[in-house]
This record gives C-alpha cells, sequence and structure tokens, in this order.
C-alpha cells in the first residue's frame, strides 16, 4: 500500500475578491489554489468543513468559511474524482486505492483497488462504502474489509450510486448494472455508449441516465421508460423539487424537461459543459469549459456568469448556506450566495454535498 504523507505548505488559501458590481454577480469568499486540475468536486461535513482534492494528489481539509486549511496530504498520485464523507471519515479517490482519512486529517485505512484510477465512492444509509476502480467492484465496511466484490471482464466508467432499496448502479463502459446490497446482479441495461456519469434517482427509484445520445430514463426495474434523443451527455442530470429534470450536454447546452421526457426549455450557455448543473432552490450553476460559472433561473433565463480561472469541468456544490463551492482549472472557489441547496429527490452530481451518491 502506498503511504500518505503530510505535505507543507501545497495549498494556501487566499482571500476573497469584491464581486464585479451589477448582474448580481456573488462576491468571492475565498481561493486555494492546487497543483493539479481541480476537477473533483468539493465535498462538505457537518460543522464547516470543506474538502478538496486536485490532481496531483493534494488533497486538503479546509475552513468552509474562510478557506484555511486545518491538513494537507499528498498522496502523491492522481486525485481525479470527487471524495465522499461517511460519518467522521473523508474516502479519497485515487490511482490504484481508495484512502480513508478522518476528518481531522489522520489516516485510517487504505485498500488497493487495481492499478486503474478509483472512481467516487458511493456511502450507503448503514455506512458501506462502494468503491469502483479497473474490474472491480468492492462493498467494504466502515474500516475498509471487504464485504464482497463484483468483477467485470472489462472495466467500470461511472462511479456507483445507491438507491434508497440499497440497489447499488454502476457504469461499465455501455452497461449499467443494477446489483442488490449482497452484489448480486439484478439486472443491466445496454445503453448507446459508454457511461461517463452515474444517474441520477427519483423519488420513484426511477433512474436518468446521460448517454452519447441524449438522456434515458429507466423504471427500477431496468426497463426503458423513454429516452431524449440530443447531444452526448457526459454529466448526471439534477433533479428538481417540483419533478423538472435538468441536465447539461458537451455541446455547452442546459435542458430542463419534466420527469416524463418531455422538453420545457433550452439555454445555451456555453460551447461545451463537462460537469453537472447543480441546484439551488431557484437557480441552476453550471460550469462551462471557458471558465465561467453561470447561474441561470428555473424558467431558464441567466441571471450571471462569473469568469474564474480556468475550464469548469467540476460540478458545484451548494452548502447549507447557500454558498456555492467549485473548481476551476487549478482553483478551488467559495462563492456568497444566497439560494440553500434544493430539497429535491437528486440535486447535486453526487445528490448531496458530501458527496455521498445515495438516494435520501
Amino acid at each position: 500500500m502506498g503511504g500518505v504523507a503530510l505535505a507543507a505548505a501545497l495549498l494556501g488559501a487566499q482571500p476573497g475578491t469584491p464581486a464585479t458590481p451589477g448582474g448580481g454577480i456573488p462576491k468571492i469568499l475565498w481561493t486555494v489554489k492546487g497543483q493539479g486540475w481541480a476537477g473533483a468536486s468539493v465535498a462538505l461535513a457537518p460543522g464547516g468543513q470543506a474538502f478538496v482534492a486536485d490532481a496531483r494528489g493534494i488533497a486538503a481539509g479546509l475552513d468552509a468559511a474562510t478557506g484555511k486549511a486545518n491538513w494537507r496530504f499528498d498522496l502523491q498520485d492522481r486525485l481525479l474524482y470527487t471524495p465522499a464523507i461517511s460519518g467522521q471519515t473523508i474516502l479519497l479517490a485515487r490511482v490504484g486505492e481508495l484512502v480513508a482519512v478522518s476528518l481531522d486529517g489522520k489516516t485510517r485505512w487504505e485498500k488497493d483497488i487495481d492499478d486503474s484510477p478509483v472512481l467516487s465512492p458511493a456511502v450507503g444509509k448503514g455506512g458501506t462504502v462502494y468503491a469502483a476502480g479497473g474490474p472491480f467492484l468492492y462493498a467494504l465496511n466502515d474500516q475498509g474489509k471487504v464485504i464482497w466484490e463484483h468483477k467485470i471482464p472489462t472495466f467500470y466508467t461511472a462511479s456507483p450510486v445507491v438507491g434508497k432499496d440499497g440497489t447499488v448502479y454502476v457504469g461499465a463502459k455501455a452497461l449499467l448494472l443494477a446489483l442488490t446490497p449482497q452484489g448480486k446482479v439484478k439486472w443491466q441495461h445496454k445503453a448507446s455508449s459508454t457511461l461517463y456519469a452515474n444517474p441520477a434517482i427519483d423519488a420513484q427509484g426511477n433512474l436518468y441516465l446521460g448517454t452519447g445520445s441524449g438522456l434515458t430514463s429507466l423504471d427500477p426495474a431496468g426497463k426503458v421508460r423513454w429516452s431524449h434523443e440530443g447531444a452526448p451527455v457526459e454529466a448526471t442530470p439534477v433533479i428538481g423539487a417540483d419533478n423538472q429534470l435538468f441536465v447539461a450536454d458537451t455541446h455547452g447546452q442546459l435542458t430542463a424537461l419534466n420527469l416524463a421526457g418531455e422538453v420545457t426549455w433550452t439555454l445555451q450557455v456555453g460551447e461545451t459543459i463537462g460537469g453537472s448543473a447543480a441546484l439551488a432552490r431557484d437557480l441552476i450553476y453550471v460550469g462551462t469549459g471557458n471558465g465561467l460559472l453561470h447561474a441561470v433561473n428555473l424558467t431558464g433565463q441567466e441571471q450571471w456568469a462569473l469568469q474564474l480561472d480556468g475550464a469548469v469541468f467540476g460540478s458545484p456544490v451548494i452548502g447549507p448556506d447557500g454558498h456555492v463551492y467549485v473548481g476551476a482549472g487549478r482553483t478551488f472557489y467559495a462563492l456568497e450566495t444566497r439560494s440553500p441547496l434544493a430539497l429535491a429527490p437528486w440535486p447535486l452530481a453526487r445528490q448531496n454535498a458530501a458527496g455521498q451518491g445515495r438516494a435520501p
């Protein structure tokens, strides 16, 4: 197992800058510059802590209000996917390994998982951790011990998520697999292309899955409910409290649909969108490849766009105070916004601000 070494002065918070006058553009509370690409979403823990991980392998626990680092680790390898918080533990997915660190920065356990990048882990309601890397999907207890494993002939491409009934959904190239909490395959769905993002799950357990040809909805038994043909979708849709679905595609378009698949509105927000949108009570936040974070209201009108320091290919996260946390280029940002996270079935890429990938 690779060791986890404490890093010195690898990340430093910078104070916020004033907002651009007019247009409702929010104030930047703080920025933290990493050593590598800030493509993973920020994970938030109760008590005001924020956790960031960059593509260079630098991870840090921050004060969410100030950006001041409480601890830093150099994992000495790439951290490509969003961390998850399980109780008092932060789960960091690196190449070939899942590392569990306590919220105060002490290593608790490490689990080798192939030699491939480990995808964002999911956390079940009982604390079971689901982690996929290469051809392996593991269910682990809170001590990192294997409960079961499921090996496939190919490799996993989309992070696992957990339904309300404990079903585990995970993408493996063009297949979406549904497994019982005990690791048995319930069903599989063959999509039109490789799956790069986890599905969203609505209150009835229906799934919404981005593919290379648009969006597909499946019922809990894996049967296709409908398909919406369009540009490739490599991001997770988000689902609002009013049963609206918002999906961003790689051609830079944000589309609102109802849960029957009927389009409500579309908005061209940029040339490319790589990450999922984030849904607040009355705003949708989405980042674009030209370094802008856009705020759009629920009827499809853009409210403001803030220029950040590089492409926004990660997904924004909204804290309990309404502040938005997002990575752009090599920098993580905290923005002073006031619209809290939507009370909705699936308002963020990983469902909640702790990155757990679990239906409530």
